[in-house]
């Protein structure tokens, strides 16, 4: 009943409704880097996102945003003026950038190097006639980021699947893998970002 309603309001008309895709989110984190023209140091961002998760919102002018297919969450992190910042992006648009007490983007720019040449390793089941994904919930939930270090850049993504165990075909890979500075950055930026959203500090931004 509730989807023949949701569908009737689109019809008529009367249900103001918009679906953005990751191209649009990708477009405006592209268009925001460009403008950092003050920035200081690295620029990087972290892309989430589940395949085939759907968010909605409902936006301040009453209007219903939606993600088309799937959510896409990226943070953008930069320092200017000796100040650290992140701003979050979405499928439904930007929210204003909030200051951060951390000196991270220093801490990526002198693992530079690293970042570049680490490389997460796929799951591997420690017994090979065993399949890990067989008593296993598996969602393709992934993180991409994109660095960039003046006119250099570099992008590094992996799958959350791949950074875990399973007692019945345990990861022989999942302890080198969580050890990897892109992995240790990835769980210090979840901290980091878990509070802010606890905190409600991303405001979206209304046009």
């Amino acid at each position: 009943m509730k989807k023949l309603l949701l569908i009737i309001l689109i019809s008529s008309g009367t249900f103001a409704f918009s679906q953005n895709d990751e191209a649009f989110v990708d477009s405006m984190v592209s268009q925001f880097i460009s403008q950092l023209t003050d920035s200081s140091g690295a620029v990087f961002s972290r892309k989430n996102h589940c395949e085939g998760k759907i968010e909605m919102f409902q936006m301040s002018d009453g209007k219903m945003c939606s993600s088309a297919s799937t959510y896409y969450s990226v943070y953008v992190f930069w320092k200017e003026n000796e100040i650290s910042n992140v701003k979050k992006f979405d499928n439904c648009g930007d929210f204003d950038a909030v200051v951060i007490e951390t000196d991270i983007t220093d801490r990526v720019s002198q693992l530079k190097e690293t970042l570049r040449a680490e490389e997460v390793q796929p799951y591997k089941a420690a017994n090979p006639d065993k399949s890990p994904f067989g008593n296993m919930k598996v969602e393709d939930c992934q993180k991409e980021y994109t660095f960039n270090f003046g006119s250099e850049k570099f992008e590094k993504s992996f799958k959350e699947f791949d950074l875990g165990n399973d007692s019945n075909s345990p990861n022989v890979n999942t302890g080198a893998n969580n050890a990897l500075e892109l992995i240790v950055l990835d769980k210090e930026l979840n901290k980091t970002i878990s509070g802010l959203e606890g905190q409600g500090k991303f405001r979206r931004i209304t046009n």
